[in-house]
């Protein structure tokens, strides 16, 4: 193989190559909140639950 001489090109090739770990990852993500049954947009959802809180009466 030549070496690559041209600077330009070793940007172009690593700039395709982090767009192609970015949507690997990006569909890795989705299909790992996909299969957790919820979409996980906002960061991970706390394991515990809500306290429940009863409506005041006056």
């Amino acid at each position: 193989m030549f070496p690559n001489s041209d600077p330009y090109t070793e940007l172009d090739l690593f700039h395709q190559r982090a767009g192609e770990l970015r949507r690997e990852v990006d569909a890795d993500r989705i299909g790992r909140a996909a299969r957790a049954g919820r979409h996980r947009r906002f960061g991970r959802a706390s394991g515990r639950p809500r306290q429940v809180r009863a409506p005041s009466m006056p």
